[in-house]
């Protein structure tokens, strides 16, 4: 008897698709898990999850975009595409061990390995100082431009958590990408 082996092999591709300028969204605070501030475009969808000691997700997400896996005229409805969509994405979470002290310098904060993990090595990163860093990505259609920020504990000692916040869109813009990343940085300590 032959014993036929197939192996699947899934490719995940980040694409966006034609939904409204990114100079036309109007950007409005929202508020996240664990009480994280970001801004997000008027009218995308709120979905979250808390992982208890293990760090929080939400995301807000732009319900008229054709990739959205909870579009109707999603052509994998309602089925999730591959590819991400147009989104706003903001994460908490601690694993010191991942990013702190890794030098073996009490408080030196390092997320390139963790971003790069997630993100791949195409990923851009800009050190800002010592405890927030900017990356960008550009994919085949949109940008994935965020914020990465080591928190101060109440004690002024760097650092209790960190704070993950993005933002997926299909055409680039700077102003939109400035506005959100400044917006963040200032709300968290």
């Amino acid at each position: 008897m032959k014993v036929k082996t197939v192996v699947a092999v899934v490719v995940t591709l980040l694409m966006f698709s034609g939904c409204s300028s990114s100079s036309d969204l109007k950007l409005v605070e929202k508020v996240g898990v664990r009480g994280s501030k970001v801004l997000v475009p008027e009218g995308w969808v709120y979905e979250s999850a808390d992982g208890g000691g293990s760090g929080s997700w939400s995301y807000w997400n732009n319900p008229n975009n054709p990739n959205n896996p909870n579009n109707p005229n999603n052509p994998h409805y309602p089925i999730s595409p591959s590819g991400f969509f147009e989104q706003v994405a903001v994460i908490t979470g601690a694993s010191f061990g991942t990013w702190l002290g890794l030098d073996g310098v009490e408080g030196s904060v390092d997320p390139y390995r963790n971003l790069y993990a997630d993100y791949g090595f195409s990923l851009e990163i800009e050190k800002v100082n010592d405890r927030t860093f900017y990356f960008d990505l550009d994919l085949f259609d949109g940008v994935m431009s965020g914020v990465w920020i080591a928190s101060l504990g109440y004690d002024g000692n760097c650092c209790n958590q960190f704070t993950e916040a993005s933002i997926y869109l299909d055409e680039p813009s700077e102003k939109i990408v400035k506005e959100f990343r400044d917006y963040v940085v200032s709300n968290i300590s």
